[in-house]
């Protein structure tokens, strides 16, 4: 009868195996040499990565702390508040070649009611039998041309801000209005550099995309 494992000889037998995707653990001597260092590389730019991205998440939340202090110190020095607390603001240095601004952007989207407002449309144009303008058909089908997430949120907006009459086109604006919703509002701080008062401003890149 063979003896069992000691708890000694599973260490040993762990250290020297690798996980692979199915979580078997895998004998290193059964692993190319290529493919632990492909392991090793990944796992330590990963880790970097991680770091980078502790990182930028502390400076964001001590650059958000520090202007809505500056702006209660503002308040406090001039008796006007700058901005509310998410609002857009812009703080410059003295020479004006940084710039500093924190903006809320916010996502919209449209809930069920514009599949709604979609077919009180459709039935606003097969009504329409006479002068049909066909830059209106164009800029419905523009605006309509997606589906879900890769519709036109502005092209279908504007369609609300169109002086058109009809009972039904009428009821498909409210409810296109109505059904718009905010899905999330984040605020940002972004930072620029110019070389000079009459350069353009540069954003500093943070996004390791757009390095």
């Amino acid at each position: 009868m063979e003896a069992a494992i000691g708890a000694h000889e599973m260490n040993d037998w762990q250290n020297n195996t690798m996980m692979d995707a199915t979580g078997a653990l895998v004998p290193m001597r059964f692993v190319p040499v290529i493919v632990r260092e492909r392991d090793r590389m990944v796992r330590r730019l990963t880790k970097e990565a991680k770091r980078l991205n502790a990182a930028l998440v502390a400076h964001k939340a001590n650059c958000l702390a520090e202007i809505a202090r500056f702006q209660d110190h503002a308040a406090a020095a001039y008796g006007v508040k700058l901005g509310g607390e998410k609002d857009g603001i812009v703080l410059s240095s003295f020479d004006g070649k940084l710039k500093i601004e924190r903006r809320n952007c916010t996502t919209l989207a449209f809930d069920e009611r514009l599949v709604a407002a979609q077919t009180l449309i459709n039935q606003w144009l097969e009504d329409k039998t006479v002068g049909l303008d066909h830059d209106l058909l164009e800029m419905i089908n523009k605006a309509f041309r997606g589906r879900n997430k890769n519709l036109r949120f502005g092209e279908v907006v504007r369609l609300t801000t169109l002086n058109i009459k009809g009972a039904k086109w009428e009821q498909a604006m409210n409810l296109i209005r109505a059904s718009i919703t905010v899905q999330s509002s984040k605020t940002h701080c972004r930072f620029y550099e110019r070389d000079g008062i009459n350069s353009e401003y540069k954003m500093i890149a943070l996004d390791i995309a757009k390095v």
